[in-house]
C-alpha cells in the first residue's frame, strides 16, 4: 500500500502532465496549420521562390529575375481593351493628360498593329473627336489624341513611301548644298555678302517644283492604309464642316506626315545624312511653301521676303486639291489591314506600360466613368497587376541580395585560397 505522500505526490504529476499537455497540443496544431496555410499560399501564387546560379554567372554579376504568373493578369487587360468597341481604349484617350499622350499612342498603335486594327481604332477615335468639335477651329489639332495616333501609326506604316517620294531629291538638296555655299537664303536681312538671291531663289523654287510633283503623283504608291484614314477623314468631317473636309485630309498628309519629314529627314529615317546649317535652310522653306500650298495660304506680311512665291502656291493649289481627293478615294482593290505580330518579351513590357497608363489615370477613370460597364472587370485586373508588381518588387529585391552575399562569400573563398602559398 502506497502512504498518503506518495498518492500525493503522484496526483500532483497527473495534474502537471494535463496542464503541459493542454498548452502544448494548441500550439503545436496551430503551428501545424500555419505550415499548412503557408505552403497553400505559396503554391497558389505560383512563383519561383528561389535561384540557383552557377558559380560563373555570380562572377559575372548575372542575375536571373524572379518569375511569376503574371500572364493571365495582362493577357485579361489586352482582352478588355479590344472588347466593346475599345470602350476601354477610348476612355483612356479621353482622360489621359496631354504631355503623355504621344506615348500612350504610340504604345497604342503597336498594340493594334499586332492585331491589325490600327486603321479601326483610328477610324473611331476620329468619328468621336469630329462630332464633340465645337467648331472647325477646334477640329483636329496637333495635341488631339486622333492627330497623334495617325502621326504614330504614319510613322510606322509610312516609311517606306516617305523614302519612295522624298529620299532622292532631299539628298540632292542637302549634297548640291555642300557644293554650292550660297545655299537656300532668301530673306535678304539673313544674306551673306557675296550671296547672290536671285540665283537663290531659283534654287529654292526648283526644289520646291521638284519635290511637290513628286508628292502629287505618287498617290498610287501610298499605302492603302494612308487611304482608307483619308476617306474616313473627310467624309466625317464633311458631315458636320462641309468646307473644311479637304484641308483636314491636307493637314493629315502634308501637315503631320511629309513636311516634317522634309525639315528633319535623318529623323524620319528618309536620308541617312544629316543635314548641315544651310541645307536645314532650305528644308525649312521648301516645307514653308509645300504646306502653304497644301492649305491654299498665301505668304503675307509675316514672312514678306517669301510673298514672290505667291504665283508658285496658285499655279500648284488646283493640283494639290485634285491629289488630296484621290488620296480620299479607297481604291476598287483594298489590301486587307496586315498584322505586325510583336515578340514575347517586347509584348509584356508593351502590357507592362499600357497597364502603368492606366494607372496613372485611375482617380479620372473613377470620376469620369464611375458606372460604365467595365469599370468593375478592369479595377480587379489593375489590383491584381499591383498586388503582383509589388511583391515582385519585393522578391527581387531579396533574391538579388542573396545572390550579392553568395557572390561575396565566393570571392573571399578565392582571395583565401589565392594566399595560401606553397611551401
Amino acid at each position: 500500500t502506497s502512504t498518503p505522500v506518495q498518492v500525493e505526490t503522484q496526483v500532483e504529476n497527473s495534474n502537471t502532465g494535463a496542464i503541459v499537455a493542454g498548452v502544448l497540443v494548441p500550439i503545436i496544431v496551430l503551428f501545424v496549420a500555419g505550415i499548412i496555410i503557408l505552403i497553400f499560399i505559396l503554391k497558389k501564387r505560383r512563383r519561383v521562390l528561389s535561384v540557383e546560379l552557377p558559380e560563373s554567372q555570380l562572377e559575372m554579376g548575372i542575375v536571373r529575375a524572379v518569375t511569376y504568373d503574371m500572364k493571365a493578369a495582362y493577357d485579361n487587360l489586352e482582352q478588355l481593351l479590344f472588347a466593346r468597341d475599345f470602350e476601354v481604349v477610348k476612355a483612356l484617350l479621353s482622360v489621359t493628360a496631354i504631355t503623355e499622350g504621344e506615348k500612350v499612342c504610340k504604345d497604342l498603335v503597336l498594340l493594334f498593329q499586332s492585331y491589325g486594327l490600327t486603321v479601326e481604332l483610328i477610324r473611331d477615335i476620329i468619328s468621336r473627336e469630329v462630332h464633340a468639335a465645337s467648331s472647325s477651329g477646334t477640329l483636329l489639332r496637333e495635341n488631339s489624341m486622333a492627330s497623334k495616333l495617325m502621326k504614330s501609326y504614319s510613322a510606322v506604316i509610312g516609311r517606306r513611301y516617305l523614302q519612295l517620294v522624298l529620299k532622292e531629291h532631299l539628298e540632292k538638296v542637302c549634297t548640291q548644298d555642300e557644293e554650292d555655299e550660297s545655299g537656300y537664303e532668301v530673306d535678304p536681312t539673313k544674306l551673306e555678302e557675296d550671296a547672290d538671291l536671285k540665283s537663290n531663289q531659283i534654287k529654292l523654287q526648283d526644289a520646291c517644283n521638284r519635290i511637290l510633283r513628286e508628292i502629287l503623283e505618287s498617290s498610287d504608291e501610298a499605302p492603302g492604309e494612308f487611304r482608307q484614314i483619308c476617306h474616313h477623314l473627310q467624309t466625317c468631317v464633311a458631315e458636320r464642316f462641309p468646307h473644311n473636309a479637304q484641308s483636314a485630309v491636307g493637314g493629315f498628309i502634308f501637315l503631320r506626315f511629309f513636311c516634317p519629314a522634309i525639315v528633319a529627314p535623318s529623323g524620319h529615317h528618309v536620308i541617312s545624312m544629316v543635314p548641315n546649317q544651310k541645307a536645314q535652310r532650305g528644308l525649312t522653306l521648301i516645307a514653308k511653301v509645300i504646306q502653304n500650298v497644301s492649305n491654299g495660304v498665301q505668304f503675307g506680311n509675316k514672312e514678306p521676303y517669301m510673298t514672290w512665291m505667291n504665283q508658285f502656291i496658285d499655279d500648284n493649289l488646283s493640283s494639290c486639291q485634285d491629289y488630296l481627293d484621290e488620296m480620299s478615294r479607297i481604291p476598287g482593290k483594298v489590301t486587307p489591314t496586315k498584322s505586325v505580330p510583336i515578340d514575347p518579351m517586347d509584348k509584356e513590357k508593351l502590357m507592362q506600360r499600357v497597364s502603368r497608363y492606366i494607372s496613372m489615370v485611375k482617380n479620372k477613370f473613377n470620376e469620369k466613368y464611375p458606372d460604365a460597364e467595365w469599370k468593375e472587370q478592369l479595377d480587379e485586373i489593375m489590383m491584381a497587376l499591383e498586388t503582383r508588381e509589388d511583391a515582385h518588387s519585393v522578391d527581387s529585391i531579396a533574391i538579388r541580395g542573396s545572390i550579392k552575399r553568395r557572390s561575396m562569400d565566393s570571392k573571399r573563398k578565392s582571395s583565401a585560397a589565392s594566399s595560401v602559398r606553397p611551401v
